[in-house]
């Protein structure tokens, strides 16, 4: 969220979901459905599958023109 200059109220405005509910994937309690994946991955240019498993092997995605 850093990169982008956005806080936790920002991302749940952006994505239309509650503050707690990013809390909650922040700490680990919850994790976003499918559509908030899909969003997420939009909004920061990141693969899916590097919002989910965390792991390097998956690269940033680069702007479509």
């Amino acid at each position: 969220m850093n990169e982008k200059h956005i806080g936790k109220v920002g991302l749940a405005k952006e994505l239309e979901v509650s503050v707690s509910s990013v809390y909650q994937w922040l700490e680990g309690t919850r994790f976003p459905d499918t559509v908030c994946l899909v969003a997420m991955s939009d909004f920061f240019k990141v693969p899916m599958g590097w919002l989910i498993t965390g792991e390097e092997r998956y690269t940033v995605r680069k702007e479509k023109k």
